[in-house]
């Protein structure tokens, strides 16, 4: 999963390892999708990704198993990964966020949805909305004012 993804479709990843030293580029047209019960962004790793513009899954970057019988974990600890454009929705998950640096400070736009979300140490996670800076789509749902935050 390193280099350009463009012509190989949709993802579907369930190793859980992403060990390459670069994740860029995966396509408009190919978003992460039914990922495995962890994944782990390592912190060498350099992710720039962004959400297709178009299809069933526009807009949503990483799409979990809506139906997993039990919570799964998944941690970014990659110290550039500047861009995630899109939405991660992992409802059955535990995010851990556990970079040295801004974590998508470079993203017109990222939305997450999980079970929870544990910043470690000094991490810093930069969701923006900027929805127009942008052709991927906000998915359905996902830009409205029911936003909850529980510290």
């Amino acid at each position: 999963m390193c280099g350009d993804a463009a012509s190989q479709g949709q993802r579907d990843d369930r190793s859980g390892q992403f060990p390459p030293r670069s994740l860029r580029g995966i396509a408009p047209s190919s978003p992460i999708r039914r990922i495995p019960k962890h994944f782990d962004f390592l912190s060498s790793v350099t992710i720039r990704l962004e959400a297709p513009k178009d299809g069933p899954l526009a807009g949503i970057l990483i799409f979990g198993d809506r139906e997993a019988d039990d919570l799964r974990e998944y941690k970014i600890t990659s110290d550039n990964a500047r861009v995630l454009l899109g939405a991660i929705y992992i409802p059955r998950g535990f995010l851990t966020i556990d970079p040295n640096n801004p974590l998508s400070e470079d993203s017109p736009w990222t939305a997450i949805v999980a079970s929870r979300i544990t910043l470690k140490k000094s991490s810093n996670l930069v969701l923006r909305t900027d929805h127009g800076l942008t052709d991927v789509p906000v998915p359905n749902g996902f830009a409205s004012s029911n936003i909850r935050l529980i510290q």
